[in-house]
């Protein structure tokens, strides 16, 4: 069985299509539980009435205390051999539980993760990587690959087996406590595997993301907490696989691994590692132009901080190809221009809105 844990807030608009694509699943051995987190709407009686229709449906009430305490509250009550977790705004394939757990059955994976379907600003971005398994100790180039193309930044695109799951979500955290869940769950497995669907639909509404002043006062720290954490879980994976191989090889010298080989793998992790935190802070600083609660001045300010920052500097000076819109942006943010990145980013939203208009 499938525990599907939803977090819901505020949910009234986007619940019923969720969870007509949760019990209309053609694998049908699942148990859909609502975490409703003292909502101010109409939510609850929404999840009540699906309650009521379908036995697998399952409300479970609390007071409001965020998402992650939400997923955590769905965990401590799920009874399912399998995790899912499955946000009100969004929905899934009628297909997904099905192809998951086909390709646990068929890989012997711990986790499964598949693409997703982005939609926002009518707009559907489809994300997928390439179908596959790999064993996280032998792959860490796979591991890579994956966080640098943003799939191991959420809990949502995922199967997890439950009696892996042994650290909860960190609820002191204002971001990126989903990839820490992660992050903790993947160091208790041996081997992951791929499906190359997007069978996900993640609907982000216009602001949906804007950060809020306490979620960007505590940015720059979760940020590099992030980027340190991912660092240490790939040096791990290259160090464990050097010790497997050393030792499965110590009649055989040419294979071992040598010391220096070591630091370039890791050096190398280390630039794919450093250059998806700057995508991050980039992002942060294009979505600026959509944030009506900042004044210019403030703006210019978080621009001139992340300008003169010693952190992202190290992480600015080797990270490689990126899109042209980050590329024309980050070009004045090197220079510390930090007036020609806010007129850049306003350009962009202008050439954005431009398209969206002609595209109509």
């Amino acid at each position: 069985m499938i525990s599907i844990i939803v977090p819901v807030y505020n949910s009234e608009k986007t619940l019923k299509r969720c969870l007509e694509s949760l019990i209309h699943q053609t694998y049908q051995d699942i148990e859909i539980l609502l975490v409703i987190d003292g909502p101010t709407d109409s939510s609850e009686e929404i999840g009540k009435s699906y309650e009521q229709r379908d036995s697998r449906v399952k409300v479970i009430m609390k007071e409001n205390e965020g998402v992650s305490p939400a997923r955590n509250t769905g965990l401590d009550c799920a009874k399912g051999e399998y995790i899912q977790f499955v946000d009100s705004d969004d929905y899934i394939s009628v297909d997904m539980c099905e192809k998951l757990v086909e390709m646990v059955d068929n890989s012997g994976a711990q986790m499964v993760l598949c693409g997703f379907h982005h939609l926002f600003s009518n707009r559907d971005i489809v994300k997928v990587s390439k179908s596959g398994s790999f064993i996280l100790k032998q792959s860490a180039e796979e591991f890579l690959h994956l966080y640098e193309a943003g799939f191991l930044n959420m809990p949502w695109n995922k199967l997890f087996k439950r009696e892996f799951v042994k650290e909860r979500f960190d609820s002191t955290l204002s971001l990126g406590e989903d990839l820490l869940f992660n992050l903790d769950y993947m160091k208790t497995i041996e081997k992951i595997a791929v499906i190359e669907e997007p069978l996900y639909y993640y609907v982000q509404q216009r602001g949906q993301d804007t950060l809020s002043s306490k979620k960007r006062n505590d940015k720059y720290q979760i940020a590099v907490r992030l980027c340190e954490a991912v660092k240490e879980y790939y040096v791990s994976l290259i160090k464990g696989n050097k010790e497997e191989l050393n030792e499965k090889e110590k009649l055989n010298k040419k294979n071992k691994i040598s010391e220096e080989e070591l630091d370039i793998k890791i050096k190398h992790g280390n630039q794919v590692i450093q250059k998806r935190l700057m995508l991050e802070f980039l992002d942060e600083i294009e979505g600026m132009a959509y944030d009506k609660t900042l004044s210019k001045t403030h703006k210019l300010a978080i621009v001139d901080k992340y300008m003169y920052d010693y952190y992202i500097q190290e992480a600015n000076k080797e990270i490689g190809t990126i899109q042209i819109d980050y590329k024309i942006i980050n070009y004045f943010l090197k220079r510390k221009k930090k007036h020609m990145v806010y007129a850049m980013i306003y350009i962009r939203k202008w050439l954005l809105n431009l398209l969206h208009y002609f595209a109509k």
